[in-house]
């Protein structure tokens, strides 16, 4: 996967999730979460080939939309 669209959440979010993940792994439930080393996010698409010009200017318009 070249290319990825990804919604990440703010500060405060993270850290309650991160401190969620950290509790299951406490309680030896699962430690996948924790193993991915990266932010707690949600992938909205993903690509291996994308013209990056149409790509960007489409979300720029979903961006224009959501606000």
């Amino acid at each position: 996967m070249k290319y990825a669209i990804e919604l990440y959440f703010d500060e405060k979010t993270e850290k309650r999730l991160l401190d969620m993940a950290q509790k299951v792994a406490d309680e030896k439930i699962s430690t996948r979460f924790l193993e991915y080393k990266t932010r707690p996010h949600i992938t909205l698409a993903c690509f291996n080939n994308v013209d990056e010009e149409i790509c960007i200017e489409k979300l720029k318009n979903l961006q224009e939309v959501i606000k």
